[in-house]
């Protein structure tokens, strides 16, 4: 960055060395005044962020809904009712697929 385009990706102020930062995945700075909150705890994120669409997570509140296990590896299923690990959500796929046969077994 050349010192005058270094500025932050959400408010536009100029960011300098003093101040308290952070950086997208991108490299783009984010000033402490606009950093994200986390979308489970509701704090400001002042250290490693996870980014799930629009959605923010500290990454120690980055859990599976059901097994409530960190979800480290990143890979993981984000739904309408939440977040899951994928064997978790593996499992819930099968139950609505269960659950959907039936269903349609009735109404025959």
């Amino acid at each position: 960055f050349h010192v005058d385009c270094f500025k932050c990706a959400k408010c536009r102020n100029q960011v300098t060395a003093d101040t308290n930062l952070l950086l997208l995945s991108d490299g783009s700075p984010i000033c402490a005044n606009c950093s994200y909150c986390c979308n489970v705890c509701h704090l400001p994120i002042l250290d490693e962020a996870i980014m799930a669409g629009d959605d923010s997570y500290h990454a120690y509140c980055f859990k599976c809904k059901v097994c409530k296990n960190r979800i480290d590896e990143l890979v993981f299923a984000k739904t309408s009712q939440g977040i899951y690990c994928m064997s978790c959500h593996s499992e819930r796929m099968i139950k609505i697929r269960k659950h959907t046969q039936k269903k349609a077994e009735r109404e025959k």
